[in-house]
């Protein structure tokens, strides 16, 4: 699929295991040792590792990888970027983390997006880069419209409540920011007690 598409970059927002439970082939390299390149069952593309950077104090890995195959005309150097530790079902405790993240993958197009099943994870941060776009391009955001959307084309994506809850968190401190930032103009006050109540929400303590 990276060769037939192009693709410039892939996004994993899984584990290869979480919770002592396999969450994802190893599929891609990790280092340049001898026997580390993987190569397809049939022999035809083989995957090599070129190098590799952590970003975020850790939380986030890019490597780049070279996939050749046995056409010549079918190459391709691919950043991979690995978001370790965001937990199935869950939310991320930095909520500017994944503005970061699309800011590092903004130049690569095409892009694939995976996580374990493909719709929580997956979904959530395609929904914030869709919501990202639209404000850009000066359209009205409506958050529950473009989930529905996305639905339409990816039955179930963003799973959980407070995956929607993580959405409107991550733009209203893109907006506090801007705000700041002299760029825009809102109620900073009421931003921030908005943040809190979702806060609250997405990161009570677990019940006993």
């Amino acid at each position: 699929m990276v060769l037939q598409e192009k693709v410039e970059a892939v996004v994993m927002l899984c584990d290869t295991v979480e919770l002592n439970r396999p969450k994802c082939h190893q599929y891609w390299p990790k280092d340049n040792s001898p026997d580390s390149a993987i190569t397809s069952r049939d022999g035809n593309i083989k995957v090599r590792f070129v190098d590799t950077e952590a970003l975020d104090d850790n939380h986030l890995i890019r490597t780049r990888l070279q996939v050749s195959s046995d056409n010549p005309k079918r190459q391709a150097n691919v950043r991979h970027f690995h978001w370790r530790r965001w937990p199935d079902r869950g939310v991320p405790m930095n909520h500017l983390a994944a503005l970061r993240l699309l800011f590092y993958i903004g130049k690569y197009k095409p892009i694939v997006v995976h996580c374990s099943a493909g719709i929580g994870r997956t979904g959530t941060i395609v929904m914030i880069y869709l919501a990202q776009n639209a404000l850009r391009a000066g359209q009205r955001l409506d958050f529950y419209e473009l989930v529905a959307d996305l639905r339409r084309q990816r039955a179930g994506s963003v799973q959980t409540l407070d995956q929607y809850l993580y959405i409107y968190s991550v733009f209203l401190r893109y907006a506090k920011n801007k705000a700041e930032g002299g760029k825009i103009r809102v109620d900073v006050e009421a931003i921030d007690k908005l943040i809190q109540a979702i806060s609250k929400r997405i990161y009570k303590p677990p019940r006993r």
